[in-house]
């Protein structure tokens, strides 16, 4: 790790074992890290850091997190509405469609405006 001007750069390592640690755990703190390093990617043109195939592991870890019930309502709807991620699995590329299990997520008694304009 090394500070550089407002920077701290972490080293690929790190960002190896922060995933690692994450997958499978937690989308939210995937998502975060994959919009880290594209942030970082962008401000330092010649930065050579390594994708990680990050989305293929948000997809996966939040398939596993709506199954479990840990991702509901509007963080579910933020999910699926991310074909980047949601579409990544490659038995679904160039389709429109996914099997509706996903909507198992919804909790509908707690269903409220804000899930419905979204």
């Amino acid at each position: 790790m090394k500070k550089n001007k407002s920077f701290i750069i972490f080293n690929e390592d790190f960002w190896k074992n922060y995933i690692h640690y994450n997958d499978m755990k937690n989308v939210r703190n995937l998502v975060l890290i994959d919009e880290a390093i594209k942030l970082y990617k962008k401000v330092d043109k010649s930065s050579n850091l390594k994708n990680f195939e990050l989305e293929k592991k948000i997809h996966e870890t939040g398939l596993d997190a709506i199954k479990k019930g840990e991702l509901k309502n509007e963080a579910l709807l933020d999910f699926i509405e991310n074909e980047d991620i949601y579409f990544k699995d490659r038995k679904y590329e160039n389709k429109k469609d996914r099997t509706l299990e996903v909507l198992n997520g919804i909790d509908l008694e707690t269903v409220d405006d804000k899930f419905y304009e979204k």
